[in-house]
């Protein structure tokens, strides 16, 4: 019988931390949750409180129909003034992943809520890790083209706004995983692109399951995360258009709004996204090197 195990992918925002969500979650061991900590938000909004999955387009087999009533309220309770005056008195006998292993009937989770403050709740009460294993996952990208990403996203943010958050981010995640006790590994986000099944077998590895090379086509396989990267997850509703019988879904966020064509005009296959070098200008990677030139020098990532 495999570990019962929790995987959390930790990176800053746009670190292609949805494309190592979905290659795990196409393991037949695996199950991806995605961005756990994006349900307090959907559940506290009345248009989005039925609609956990970012997958599925209408009911969710596994959120809407095999969790429990009111499950998840023991853990997201609505944002009231007397829950908030109540928080961390409450905490339930058992962590929300031993209730989503029994009833999603996989042994081993992933959460890509990326936060390590969220990490850090999630492990604070040790009784709920007596049965379960956490496995930290450190994704790490060129901080230019995570930079650039929410520039193309944000456009009224100013550039050195957006490197500084990244450096303070990254900081504050380096410390994190040096501190973090149990099984850990980073995970480079060119590396996963430009040799994903060396790179998946490490984490396959890491996590004492067989790498199963099929995995490496994720948008062939059932997937139901809570948020996540709608570019990433096109390539779902690309193959469903184009060759599966599972009717594909429809995205409603303005993903395509500031990324233009990109992914409509990409390939089923794992790509490596370097727009970054086109599209920052001189000045602009000069401010990137004067803040965060020191910090970057791990991550930057500069092909022939």
């Amino acid at each position: 019988m495999t570990d019962r195990q929790v995987v959390f992918i930790m990176g800053t925002g746009h670190c292609g931390s949805t494309l190592l969500d979905l290659l795990l979650g196409s393991h037949s061991l695996v199950f991806s949750l995605g961005e756990l900590n994006q349900l307090q938000g959907i559940l506290d909004n009345p248009e989005t409180e039925d609609r956990l999955c970012s997958i599925c387009l209408g009911e969710c087999e596994y959120w809407n129909r095999r969790l429990p009533p009111n499950l998840l309220r023991q853990y997201f309770p609505k944002r009231t003034y007397l829950n908030r005056l109540l928080k961390g008195l409450y905490q339930p006998d058992e962590s929300l992943y031993q209730h989503l292993i029994t009833y999603f009937e996989h042994d081993i989770l992933v959460d890509s809520s990326k936060n390590c403050d969220w990490i850090t709740a999630q492990m604070k009460s040790p009784q709920h890790w007596e049965t379960m294993s956490p496995i930290l996952l450190y994704m790490v990208r060129d901080g230019r083209a995570v930079v650039n990403s929410y520039l193309r996203k944000y456009p009224e943010k100013s550039i050195e706004r957006e490197v500084q958050r990244w450096q303070r981010h990254t900081e504050e995640m380096e410390a994190y995983y040096e501190q973090f006790t149990g099984k850990k590994m980073i995970v480079r986000y060119e590396e996963l692109c430009t040799r994903p099944a060396e790179i998946m077998q490490e984490v396959c590895r890491l996590l004492s399951i067989d790498f199963e090379p099929v995995m490496l086509n994720y948008w062939i396989h059932d997937h139901h995360l809570v948020g996540g990267n709608a570019g990433t997850r096109s390539l779902i509703t690309k193959y469903r258009s184009q060759f599966a019988t599972i009717e594909p879904v429809e995205d409603s966020r303005t993903e395509g709004v500031w990324h233009g064509d990109y992914y409509k005009q990409a390939e089923l296959a794992i790509q490596l996204d370097l727009r970054w070098r086109d599209e920052l200008t001189p000045q602009q990677l000069d401010i990137f090197e004067s803040i965060a030139g020191k910090t970057n020098q791990r991550y930057a990532y500069d092909p022939a």
